[in-house]
């Protein structure tokens, strides 16, 4: 038994329920999350009386309806008076006695190996043994139930023939009643099939949960009696043919379809699944979904493939506006050289040979004249003087260039000034020499002025204007010269006639050739902003489709080298597999076989570590009344379909963010010629202004409730937000101006009665009682203040810009809603939730309940997709993929599960396990399902998965697992628990014994009571009934590791941190911060501490280690995060921000950080 002494010891004494304000006692755990302006309240009292009720719902309502000008914060401090407990005996409840604790296993092993296997080789032993089974198989049932006889006064006979379906648990019990006396000896060849014989006298019994509990847990004393029962032969027959799928002996277990942690098995992180489990059920039950329909849904969880966003790839097609170096498809050089893709098999991985194929695609993106790009020209050399088959180009980001190609892109039609040549950055001066010298001499000597000026690439950026210009025209010249020395063809040569000179002043006036270098400068800033590639943070080079930042110029060879290394290995693969051969273009094989994109946004895919992406649960939102108000676009003749996706636009029109946010969503729409089918999305507009509602909020809420149902509505609300002159005043101000455009714009748009939309008085009191409507739904439920522009799909939440700040990053456009909807289809469940309602809805066994309309099945798979996608589990070990593929093992398995429970359609959670009847994970797991199967009620099917041929005794020790006992009172409803302990009956009298426990990792356990010597215990000299034992959890360990920022990339290992060395950590509380002190590891920068649970001050230790160290950033995971890193500060001599400078979460300075420990998994840091 165990039980937790920290529970007494930190209960507090206290008053009545009372409540203070605004008092020094503001609680450390959320002062640093609170508004300094907060009126904090709390409320100390006890849950369950009247009074604290009371209480609790007025403060609560308080905390809910408060302002932003006036915030309050309410906290609740559990405390329990000695004038509650005499008003309300009830609140005392579990407070008087210390807690004892489940979820720890206990083992008896036999000392000295009692029943060990014994090697008698005796061939007259073999023969004998073999002849009984014979004689006992050929004797039929009725033979061996003649001969079960009376054992202790129990005539086995007898019963086992007025309950003949017992007979496989009679037989058990018998074998236990002849093992507690004599001791037997099993001789090795008779264990052979112990695995197999356990396993039929499971499948036989009639409550087979039970008995494989009874087996697994009492083996050593029931295994001498196993070995004598008889192994069909159908039974042996489907274990080899199911162990050709999976590995003889394994473990899995399931619940609802995803896989769980069972060799290191946790109760805590095994409730909190649970949990999770019952809150999902719940959520989709509350749709109006049946338990059998909410089960698939569930299911579909093996099909998330988030894990594929390190996979994805970029297309860069058409690549017209690359600026391409070489090409070894058509290039002199590489005539003289094979073309065909399968020499690539003949070459060792790593170590690519000169072809004439465009087998590589290698890209460099960024500004051309910065620290990462200058380094690439040289790399181009090498690769090209080998002739390798990799083609070689750039794209040159030059950001005034970017500039104005967003500007042509906001105002379609409106002419945009170009700067004079005085006027330009130098890096836009050098790119239009580039190209000038691109289209008079062709891409070779382009590269070798880019080659050129490499090496003074920093004293270019870093010079003035002057210095600059006179350097840039020096190799212009140069480099135009070369360039017509060896120029070959017809227009180079007509090219080389001009003068270096006068092609310089043709650059600055923008003339002859230049003019070309200016449209081309122009189309690739276009396509850099099409592609998503115009505002990446570093410069960046792409391979294939793989993009990869440049992150330090010294490694961008070996990186290069690397990737290169890797990408031949899969074309390898590919090629021998004929995916890819020479009838098609190498680079759009690749593109076709891998999963690719046409425009990058790490924000929208998820894949930027500083990403503002979240997930929220959208259950809660569909019950708010402006849902049911919302108007739903689709693109033409899709609106009867049941959609996968469905985008939620919050947008403030009065805002150009706003308005552009809402005309991408409907662009979208517009567009069914994109990459991605926008038949399978959906857009809701949520206006949430500001300020008051406008005349175009109006227009927009009146087209979409007067035109809901004409598929012209789309060409209408994109007039509106193009067209939105004049409707931006306040609607109070709605004139028949407004309503004459309106119907103007609505005849424009082809809609039909289009003279019939009005824009009125009416329509302004509709408008504005849905706009509050909607402002109550965005800033209540959601959460989102208003004036707030962002994209939530299924879910996900993907900010445009906040109301504080108008220009926070690049705007959404038309093609990142494709992305949305690709992450939403591809790497959520959104995709594969939309084929399970659709099966249903096409179903021919409908039901008795009633059927969902396809707008109701769109907002099921919305709400689902976010549940599902919003939830994160504590056994994070196992990916969605090594459960479809146990999934798709289940399906092929041969012969029948044992089956516990109700049918799937009719509870919430699906046990689904493959077991080895004779192993650890049986002893403790079966115990677990019965508890279950008392309490929850769950379906439980388990695949027996025995060992074969086993050469030993697979178990030597009796188990049981520390549970909560419950009991049902007459009217069938759960009691109380009662308190967890591990019990063994029956165990053998005259043998040795040695107690052993099994403790989750984090535990710290110590002995308090124990009359007896558990290491060497014999039963028979024991003068009590009940030999007692009694430990104590002394600590939960807190562990983590550390590492050095200051020395990053000093070591000589890309990306890994070295740990600190001599560092030394205090844990404690502020008042007292010294109560427990380790050192970190100096290898591996790991450390534990002892703790309880609570909140707790992780600090630097006073003395040397603060005076070296100071901490930048700490992650505080919940229990749940048990693999989250955990970074530690610089030297302070190399590093010069301070702690405030490093955009810190929670409650962290720059020699401490709070630490939450909330359950008794402990945590990592």
């Amino acid at each position: 038994m165990l039980r937790n002494p920290k529970r007494a010891a930190t209960r507090k004494e206290g008053c009545v329920t009372q409540i203070s304000s605004n008092t020094t006692q503001c609680l450390e755990l959320c002062a640093y999350c609170c508004p300094t302006d907060a009126v904090i309240a709390i409320l100390h009292g006890a849950p369950g009386t009247e009074c604290w009720s009371a209480f609790h719902e007025a403060l609560k309502q308080a905390a809910t309806e408060a302002t932003d000008s006036m915030p309050v914060v309410y906290a609740f401090r559990p405390v329990l008076s000695a004038a509650c407990k005499a008003a309300h005996p009830c609140a005392t409840l579990g407070t008087e006695e210390q807690l004892v604790l489940p979820g720890y296993g206990v083992e008896a092993v036999l000392k000295n190996m009692e029943y060990s296997a014994m090697d008698d080789k005796s061939k007259a032993d073999a023969a004998a043994a073999a002849a009984n089974r014979a004689a006992a198989a050929a004797g039929g049932d009725g033979a061996d139930l003649a001969d079960l006889g009376e054992v202790k006064g129990f005539k086995f006979d007898v019963l086992a023939k007025r309950k003949p379906e017992l007979v496989q648990e009679l037989m058990t019990f018998r074998d236990v009643l002849l093992s507690s006396d004599d001791e037997e000896t099993i001789k090795v060849w008779e264990v052979k099939d112990a695995g197999l014989q356990a396993a039929s006298r499971v499948a036989a019994a009639s409550d087979p949960l039970r008995l494989l509990a009874e087996i697994s847990q009492n083996f050593p004393s029931i295994v001498s009696s196993l070995t004598r029962q008889q192994v069909p032969s159908s039974l042996r027959s489907q274990v080899q043919q199911n162990q050709r799928m999976i590995s003889p002996g394994a473990n899995f277990i399931m619940l609802n379809g995803m896989l769980m942690e069972v060799k290191n098995f946790e109760l805590y992180s095994f409730l909190d699944r649970l949990r999770i489990e019952l809150r999902l059920s719940g959520q989709l039950q509350g749709l109006g979904l049946d338990k059998g329909l909410v089960n698939k849904l569930l299911e579909t969880r093996v099909d998330d493939n988030a894990d594929g966003l390190n996979e994805l790839r970029l297309d860069l097609s058409p690549m017209r506006q690359v600026v391409w170096l070489n090409n070894p498809e058509k290039d002199k050089q590489y005539k003289h050289l094979s073309s065909h893709t399968r020499l690539l098999l003949n070459m060792y991985p790593g170590r690519l040979s000169p072809m004439a194929a465009n087998v590589m695609t290698l890209v460099a993106i960024g500004n051309p004249l910065s620290p990462e790009c200058s380094a690439l020209p040289e790399i181009y050399q090498r690769l090209h003087d080998r002739l390798f088959p990799v083609r070689m180009g750039m794209l040159p980001v030059v950001p005034e260039a970017i500039a104005r190609a967003e500007a042509r892109r906001e105002q379609p039609g409106k002419t945009v000034d170009m700067p004079t040549w005085k006027e330009m950055s130098t890096v836009e001066k050098f790119t239009r020499a580039m190209l000038t010298i691109k289209s008079a001499f062709g891409p070779s000597a382009a590269y070798q002025f880019w080659y050129s000026m490499a090496g003074e690439a920093s004293k270019l950026s870093a010079s003035n204007a002057k210095t600059a210009e006179t350097l840039l025209n020096t190799a212009f010249t140069t480099g135009w010269t070369n360039a017509a020395k060896v120029a070959s063809s017809n227009k180079a040569k007509v090219a080389a006639k001009k003068t270096p000179a006068a092609a310089w002043k043709d650059l600055q006036n923008g003339s002859g050739y230049s003019s070309e270098a200016g449209m081309q400068l122009a189309e690739i800033s276009s396509y850099l902003l099409s592609k998503g590639l115009a505002h990446l943070p570093k410069p960046a080079w792409w391979l294939n489709g793989l993009l990869n930042q440049i992150s330090d110029p010294a490694s961008v060879d070996h990186d290069i080298g690397y990737a290169i290394m890797l990408e031949m290995q899969t074309m390898q693969e590919h090629i021998y597999f004929g995916r890819i051969d020479d009838e098609q273009s190498v680079l759009e094989s690749v593109m076709e076989l891998m999963l690719s994109v046409g425009r990058w946004n790490p924000r929208v895919l998820g894949m930027d570590d500083d990403s503002d992406a979240s997930m929220m649960v959208l259950a809660d939102a569909f019950k708010h009344p402006a849902v049911a108000n919302l108007t739903y676009l689709h693109t033409k003749t899709t609106a009867s379909r049941v959609k996968p996706v469905t985008h939620w636009v919050i947008a403030d029109l009065s805002n150009p963010r706003g308005r552009n946010l809402a005309s991408a969503a409907v662009e979208f729409l517009l567009n069914p010629d994109g990459e991605m089918e926008p038949a399978d999305s959906r857009s809701a507009l949520m206006l949430a202004p500001k300020a008051g509602p406008t005349v175009l909020d109006v227009a927009v809420l009146a087209a979409q409730q007067q035109f809901a149902d004409d598929p012209k509505l789309l060409q209408l609300l994109a007039l509106l937000l193009r067209e939105h002159e004049g409707l931006g005043v306040a609607a109070s101000a709605l004139s028949v101006k407004h309503q004459k455009k309106f119907q103007e714009l609505a005849k424009e748009a082809g809609l039909s009665g289009a003279d019939a939309g009005k824009l009125d008085s009416v329509q302004v009191e509709a408008a504005t009682a849905t706009l509050q409507a909607m402002k109550d739904l965005v800033a209540s439920t959601l959460q989102l203040p208003p004036g707030t522009g962002a994209v939530i799909t299924n879910g996900r939440v993907i900010w445009d810009h906040s109301p504080w700040d108008d220009a926070s990053g690049p705007a959404l456009v038309a093609e990142d809603f494709e992305l949305l909807q690709l992450y939403a289809e591809s790497f959520q469940p959104g995709g594969a939730l939309a084929k399970v309602i659709k099966s249903g809805r096409s179903s021919k066994d409908k039901g008795s309940g009633p059927q969902l309309s396809t707008a109701a099945s769109s907002d099921v798979v919305m709400v689902a997709a976010s549940a599902l996608a919003s939830q994160v589990y504590p056994d994070s070990r196992f990916g969605s993929l090594a459960a479809k593929q146990i999934n798709e093992v289940l399906g092929s398995l041969r012969g029948k599960s044992i089956s516990a429970g109700p049918p799937k359609d009719q509870t919430e959670l699906l046990m689904t396990a493959i077991l080895n009847p004779l192993t650890r994970e049986a002893q403790r797991m079966s115990q677990i399902l019965l508890l279950l199967q008392d309490v929850l009620n769950p379906s439980v099917s388990i695949h027996l998965n025995p060992q074969a041929d086993l050469s030993e005794l697979p178990l030597k020790s009796f188990y049981r697992y520390a549970l909560p006992e419950f009991t049902r009172g007459d009217d069938g409803r759960i009691g109380l628990p009662g308190a967890p302990s591990a019990y063994f009956n029956r165990l053998p009298l005259k043998r040795v014994l040695t107690l052993n426990l099994e403790l989750p990792e984090s535990w710290l356990v110590e002995p308090t009571m124990a009359l007896h010597d558990f290491d060497n215990l014999r039963l028979v000299d024991v003068p009590e009934q009940v030999a007692y034992a009694e430990y104590e959890l002394e600590a939960i360990m807190l562990t983590g590791s550390c590492s050095e920022v200051a020395s990053a990339g000093k070591g000589g290992l890309k990306g890994k941190l070295p740990p600190p060395r001599g560092l030394q950590l205090h844990l404690g509380t502020p008042e007292q911060p010294h109560q427990v002190d380790t050192s970190v590891m100096q290898n591996l920068g790991y450390f534990q501490l002892k703790a309880s649970p609570g909140l707790w001050q992780l600090s630097i230790a006073p003395g040397r280690s603060r005076d070296l160290y100071e901490m930048v950033s700490a992650t505080d995971g919940s229990s749940l995060d048990t693999h989250l890193g955990y970074s530690w500060g610089s030297r302070k001599s190399s590093s010069s921000s301070s702690s405030s400078d490093q955009g810190l979460t929670g409650h962290t300075t720059d020699v401490a950080t709070q630490v939450l420990l909330q359950s008794f998994t402990g945590k990592h840091l």
